[in-house]
């Protein structure tokens, strides 16, 4: 376990793009970024679709690659607005991108799972209880040999938030492999490199401040920084410091500009937030017990 370092535009009733930026306005992944070229976050990967880079990804087991939700959907073109819509990449359109020490290694993807929650609410995206939900496992056909964030993999608590961590003024770090310099969707410099930004963590209170997200309970489900993220950085891995000086992997990086109502509070300021773990545990647990990992029953 890594040691702490001292972390669509959418037509309006359309879906979420996460971690995109206005085009036309510049914007930088991981501001002053630190390229992991000592390789502390071996498990963050990239994921590509018929070998062009699309977001991030983290290992969590040996066949479990965690991402975003809008990663693997389908975006069309409206109006000269980029939407998404209710269909999703193939597992044969993609991979996952494995960088150990200088050389990369390929793994077919043999399914794509997205969260429930995001899915039943895709006719209506308006809704702000989906956005918790942008969350995405791809099942890759055989394991991926990389250090895991859990230390041992039939251990699913210690990636988990303790009640320690879920406060504001946390230290973290947030890893990914988006461009350095973006000016639209897909006009990015430098992309793929695995970078790490030290972070931290605010009241999320601060940043979803509506009756909705109240409602919603965005507080509780998504983590707030004061970070911009571009694209290529969905999907990365957000670490938390506990009490015990361990960072431990809680979030999934979701959104920056770009974003649908729900999300105005952050829009237009250098925030970004991660969907929680936490928030989707089910979803997470019921596909590594099907696949041999994690605890055998969801009981405590």
């Amino acid at each position: 376990m890594p040691r702490p370092t001292h972390f669509l535009d959418i037509a309006l009733c359309l879906g979420i793009l996460v971690a995109i930026t206005l085009p036309g306005v510049p914007a930088r992944a991981l501001p002053n970024g630190i390229e992991d070229r000592d390789e502390r976050y071996p498990f963050v990967v990239e994921i590509a679709q018929r070998g062009r880079m699309i977001c991030s990804g983290t290992v969590l087991y040996p066949r479990v690659v965690v991402t975003s939700a809008h990663c693997v959907q389908h975006v069309a073109t409206a109006l000269g607005k980029r939407i998404y819509v209710d269909s999703y990449l193939q597992p044969e359109e993609l991979f996952v991108h494995v960088f150990k020490q200088g050389r990369m290694r390929s793994y077919a993807v043999e399914a794509v799972k997205v969260a429930p929650e995001w899915r039943q609410n895709d006719t209506s995206q308006w809704r702000t209880a989906r956005l918790p939900h942008d969350m995405a496992i791809l099942v890759t056909a055989a394991p991926i040999d990389v250090e895991l964030p859990l230390g041992e993999v039939n251990a699913m608590g210690p990636s988990l938030p303790r009640p320690a961590t879920t406060g504001p003024g946390r230290q973290g770090v947030l890893v990914a492999y988006g461009g350095l310099s973006c000016v639209a969707a897909e006009d990015c410099s430098n992309a793929g490199v695995r970078r790490y930004l030290p972070v931290k963590i605010k009241d999320a209170a601060e940043c979803f401040k509506s009756r909705l997200d109240r409602e919603a309970g965005l507080h509780e489900t998504l983590w707030c920084m004061d970070e911009n993220v571009s694209p290529g950085d969905s999907g990365g891995a957000l670490l938390i410091e506990d009490d015990d000086e361990v960072l431990r992997y809680v979030g999934v990086i979701s959104a920056q500009r770009g974003l649908p109502p729900e999300l105005a509070a952050v829009f237009g300021r250098r925030e970004s937030a991660a969907t929680a773990l936490s928030a989707n545990l089910p979803f997470i647990e019921e596909t590594a017990r099907s696949l041999g990992y994690g605890p055998t029953s969801s009981d405590p």
